[in-house]
């Protein structure tokens, strides 16, 4: 009977040896658990390596070891010399969608930053698709763009002025005197600039307090005649014109050069 008990004795012993590195582990990992929950990451949040990993194009920032820098020069195109200079000092602002971690929503994030006394503005960015938007003295415009890995890429972006001596207005007034963003007007003058795609028209008096921007929708160029159809980013009221002293127009172009090398 002694014996016996020895024998079981030993064999709890030899048992207890055995189990007591698995416990250990058990409580450990069950410790690891506690925090990793403690410190707001779920596997959801986390994600699983394919999805991490699977897109690069998404600028996110996962999988990519490195950034690339963009440069966005902006030089402004006068008729008057010194024709062209840089802008310094212009906001250049970068948008684009990425999935939040959190809440797993996509939502939109920006950076921005002021050209220097070149003209330029550097920005380091993972590779993937955003869209570039500067607004000069309210002539604004959004041009998608594409960081591509392992190239420099740069953006020119040429903003021509140029101003009209003389031009006709007509309005469609079909709001007691009150044109609205969606309705157009008529611009109508003869000689340069005859452009084919110009963005935007300003139109502005110091005397009167008058600053109005227009988006162009339709360009008609005959001969030495152009047409354009203009919508008001804003209400105006069509009395503040005097044909005495009509605004000073200015017309604007925008181009994009975009290159990587």
């Amino acid at each position: 009977m002694n014996e016996v008990l020895r024998n079981s004795h030993s064999d709890v012993r030899f048992l207890s040896t055995k189990i007591t590195p698995f416990v250990t582990a058990a409580v450990l990992l069950f410790l690891l658990l506690q925090i990793v929950q403690s410190a707001g990451l779920s596997q959801s949040q986390i994600g699983s390596e394919d999805d991490q990993f699977s897109n690069n194009d998404v600028p996110s920032g996962f999988g990519d070891e490195n950034l690339y820098t963009l440069e966005v020069n902006i030089i402004l195109k006068e008729e008057v010399e010194p024709y062209l200079r840089p802008v310094n000092e212009q906001l250049v602002e970068i948008f684009w969608d990425m999935r939040d971690l959190e809440t797993q929503e996509m939502k939109e994030f920006t950076v921005s930053a002021n050209t220097d006394i070149d003209g330029k503005a550097v920005f380091d960015l993972f590779p993937g698709e955003y869209t570039l938007r500067i607004d000069y003295n309210g002539i604004s415009k959004n041009e998608s763009i594409i960081i591509n890995p392992g190239n420099e890429n740069n953006v020119d972006w040429v903003i021509s002025k140029y101003a009209l001596k003389e031009y006709n207005l007509e309005f469609r007034d079909r709001n007691g005197g009150i044109i609205y963003p969606e309705e157009t007007i008529r611009m109508i003058y003869t000689g340069p600039p005859q452009l084919i795609d110009p963005s935007s028209i300003q139109l502005s008096s110091d005397l009167d307090g008058i600053n109005l921007v227009f988006n162009v929708k339709e360009v008609t160029n005959r001969a030495e005649i152009s047409i354009m159809e203009l919508s008001p980013r804003e209400s105006f009221i069509v009395g503040i014109f005097s044909p005495d002293n009509p605004p000073k127009a200015l017309i604007y172009s925008i181009d994009v050069d975009k290159r990587s090398r």
